[in-house]
């Protein structure tokens, strides 16, 4: 997949240089985030730099959960407070932990991958594999919904799961 803006934050150094060698190498445009502090930073700058303030500065933030100086809960707060629609991925050895907090302090869906975990499987959650896959055996091929947002994806696979248990 071409054009992925990525934003990702971690404080563990080696980490942070696994990412951009695997994101880069995938052509994807990488912004990299030592400290929750630092992520927020970098988002609020790339966003006032977009013309659209609804519109997600990134294709995806990659959060781990504990980071020095914010959270990667109280990052994911602050980002989908200012943008609701931002796609969030936590990456973080504290998964379940995530998914209670985020259901019940974000009540938004964010996405989860638990450490360790295989960086391919980082890449296709990024690059939607799962959903591209599901969307196949309704007959729609990647090249026609390549322009189309990750949520909106989603939704259009939700809307024919029920057409199909509805009506076929």
């Amino acid at each position: 997949m071409e054009n992925i803006k990525i934003l990702v934050a971690d404080d563990e150094e080696d980490l942070l240089d696994t990412y951009q060698t695997i994101f880069e190498s995938k052509n994807y445009k990488t912004f990299l985030a030592r400290n929750g502090q630092e992520c927020l930073e970098i988002y609020r700058r790339e966003l006032q730099k977009t013309s659209d303030p609804n519109y997600p500065p990134f294709d995806i933030v990659v959060l781990d959960h504990k980071m020095p100086k914010k959270s990667g809960l109280d990052v994911a707060k602050e980002i989908l407070e200012l943008v609701p629609n931002q796609r969030v991925i936590f990456a973080s050895a504290f998964a379940k932990d995530i998914l209670v907090q985020a259901a019940t302090e974000l009540n938004l869906g964010v996405e989860l991958l638990q450490k360790p975990f295989n960086l391919d499987s980082l890449i296709d959650k990024i690059e939607d594999k799962e959903v591209y896959s599901k969307l196949q055996e309704y007959g729609i091929e990647k090249t026609q919904t390549r322009k189309i947002r990750h949520d909106d994806l989603v939704k259009l696979e939700n809307m024919l799961a029920v057409i199909e248990k509805e009506y076929l």
